[in-house]
């Protein structure tokens, strides 16, 4: 099925919301997508609701079948999207009580077969559903599976040589429902069925076994690519243990730090044993090792700690290395950054009076979802891309009947809004941040010092305990680049001042540099962050 044109309208739609509201979107593995009249089945891990699509679409440069239960389809404008986009609808037993839904699945079934006999790419998520926890479904549906032996069977009677590819893809967000956070999503190497996975007593003395092995396979690369923790916790722990082993600044790309922090989820996380009734993890916490017990419980300490004197771990190794900063200089950037902040607001308050009805909307939305329960958690994203869409739709038709030609300002007007509002947020949390530090008792600075030198320690014994750490030698080589001029460390920041200007404009008007990539538009830091299960 070629992409029609309706599929190029989506997509771009979905371009155009989804890079407004995410900073950064970095692609990794492009090169493992299937080319084009390859049969691919196109696997992805399903946390964040329709967002999740969104963002294949948006970076897929194939067409992507997804196969979505058909209450999808019910929904207002979002309904006809997915009615356009060529999707194929899944009638789940759970959506349709007391009502038979095998013969509607076997026409859906045999969709999905034609489709991958023409060579086409079908998009499906063996989670079976989005939720909003820290792990991913255990064990997988075998969905994808199925319909790729059944595929690779069927279109054998024709071409000996027929194979079918599963596309393992990871979707990982900083913060998934929060404006201009970050997201990185991941192409793993695709799983090759042919026919050596059919009619194979000898590898697969069962149809059944052929089943299990493939999901097990999908399973394995899927988490590979992706944070993948039994609770929120521990979650927290390793972005703690990851900012001591990487530290703010160190040039890393997001890819690379999802990877980095991953592999601290993985060390430091306890033993599961599945999942109960509802879905939790059974989690076994009597067997966590000691010694990495004891890092968790002294790096649950230290950010404790700093989190009750809202300072970040960043200004506690600066000070290690080059003492306490005077009151006097801490003043005069306060002042700096405070003139920083108010100007920056100052040139973003047109358009932020302009967006400020859609932002009560917004806001007021978020919260009627919300009061649902913890199971509307995942679809907070795609309700504030919509809305914000919807709302600037709404801005640019009013402009241009009360405003005529200048409503096509608007689009730039609301772009540098955010630009300058993102650096405006930036420069009022370092305003912040240093009005504490201000106040901040010597003992309690010392306190926090040797907290600090002992989780140092033990990150650092346990880095080299840990062959999943030690083989992202990206970040290690970063890190330590960046430690060998830590001891000369200026308090203004050279990266600034060294970069070449035409650089530094067209960054600034594309996006702001980022040296933390959990940082977003809000005061609260992300270890601070409450999620409901």
């Amino acid at each position: 099925m070629p992409m029609t044109w309706t599929y190029k309208l989506i997509k771009t739609l979905f371009k155009m919301t989804s890079g407004a509201f995410y900073a950064t979107i970095e692609l990794r593995g492009e090169e493992n997508i299937p080319k084009p009249g390859e049969a691919c089945i196109l696997c992805f891990n399903h946390g964040n609701g329709l967002a999740d699509p969104k963002l294949i679409i948006r970076a897929t440069p194939r067409m992507v079948r997804f196969c979505a239960k058909d209450t999808l389809w019910k929904i207002p404008i979002m309904g006809t999207f997915i009615a356009n986009s060529g999707a194929v609808p899944v009638y789940r037993r759970r959506d349709h009580k007391g009502k038979n839904t095998k013969e509607l699945n076997a026409i859906m079934f045999k969709n999905v077969y034609d489709a991958l006999g023409r060579g086409e790419m079908i998009g499906i998520a063996p989670e079976g559903v989005s939720r909003f926890l820290p792990f991913m479904a255990e064990p997988l549906k075998t969905g994808p599976a199925r319909m790729a032996l059944a595929a690779v069977e069927l279109h054998m009677e024709k071409d000996e040589n027929y194979q079918i590819k599963l596309l393992p893809t990871c979707i990982t967000f900083t913060h998934r429902e929060k404006f201009r956070s970050d997201v990185v999503l991941i192409y793993s190497d695709p799983i090759i069925v042919d026919k050596t996975w059919i009619n194979n007593p000898k590898r697969f003395p069962t149809h059944e076994d052929a089943v299990k092995e493939l999901t097990r396979l999908l399973g394995a690369s899927m988490k590979a690519s992706t944070i993948n923790c039994p609770d929120w916790e521990t979650t927290q722990v390793a972005l703690t243990a990851a900012r001591i082993h990487r530290p703010l600044g160190t040039k890393i790309s997001l890819g690379d730090y999802v990877l980095h922090l991953r592999s601290w989820v993985e060390f430091l996380k306890p033993p599961s044993n599945g999942v109960d009734d509802a879905g939790n993890a059974i989690i076994e916490y009597d067997k966590i090792a000691p010694d990495v017990k004891y890092l968790r419980e002294k790096l649950i300490e230290y950010q404790t700690f700093l989190n009750s004197k809202k300072i970040k771990d960043d200004r506690v190794r600066k000070i290690e290395f080059q003492g306490r900063m005077p009151r006097w200089v801490i003043f005069l950037r306060m002042i700096q950054t405070g003139m920083l902040a108010f100007v920056l607001f100052i040139c973003a308050l047109p358009g932020l009076v302009v967006w400020t009805p859609s932002w009560f909307l917004i806001r007021r939305a978020e919260r009627n979802l919300l009061a649902k329960g913890p199971r509307w958690n995942d679809s907070v994203a795609e309700m504030k891309m919509l809305y914000g869409f919807l709302s600037t739709i709404a801005l640019f038709v009013l402009s241009g009947i009360f405003v005529n030609w200048k409503a096509l300002l608007l689009p730039i007007v609301l772009w540098f809004t955010i630009r300058f509002y993102e650096d405006g947020i930036a420069a009022a949390r370092d305003f912040y941040s240093l009005y504490k530090l201000l106040f901040l008792y010597d003992t309690t600075m010392e306190k926090m010092r040797s907290m600090r030198k002992e989780c140092v320690a033990l990150v650092t014994k346990m880095s080299l305990k840990s062959v999943e750490i030690k083989r992202n030698k990206s970040a290690d080589n970063a890190i330590d680049s960046w430690t060998e001029r830590d001891e000369n460390i200026p308090w203004y920041d050279p990266y600034w001042f060294d970069m070449p200007w035409t650089k530094f404009l067209i960054n600034f008007i594309m996006r702001r540099q980022k040296k933390d990539w959990n940082e977003v538009l809000r005061f609260n830091d992300h270890n601070t962050m409450n999620y409901v299960e």
